[in-house]
């Protein structure tokens, strides 16, 4: 089915189950994630992580193909919290990426790529 693949973002904000200010209906755990590639996502956090992530935090979103569907949809999960230096150079290496491939062609009507999205 494909290689795994984990995208990075950063947490602005976390919402727990039995948080202040919100009322839910089972006891996962989701973030708000500002991703890589400026996409901002709100998305589950594994159970083990639940109670160990925080505002801030820079962390690998599972984008690995689910077996649940026919099409390849990602699973959309948070399984690793990165900090420290190594949470700057995740950022730093992705942020160059990004802008190299910005920077390769202006985007016009014309010219953007057409690309299917999943999520």
């Amino acid at each position: 089915m494909g290689v795994p693949q984990f995208h990075p973002g950063k947490v602005t904000e976390v919402y727990q189950s039995k948080g202040r200010d919100i009322a839910s209906s089972d006891a996962s755990t989701q973030a708000t994630v500002s991703m890589w590639d400026g996409h901002t996502l709100t998305i589950t956090v594994a159970p083990r992580l639940r109670s160990k992530i925080r505002r801030g935090d820079v962390v690998f979103v599972d984008y690995y193909p689910s077996s649940k569907f026919r099409d390849p949809v990602p699973r959309m999960v948070i399984t690793k919290i990165i900090r420290g230096s190594k949470a700057k150079s995740v950022l730093q290496e992705y942020g160059k990426y990004h802008r190299r491939i910005k920077s390769m062609k202006p985007e016009g009507p014309s010219e953007r790529v057409h690309e299917r999205y999943i999520g």
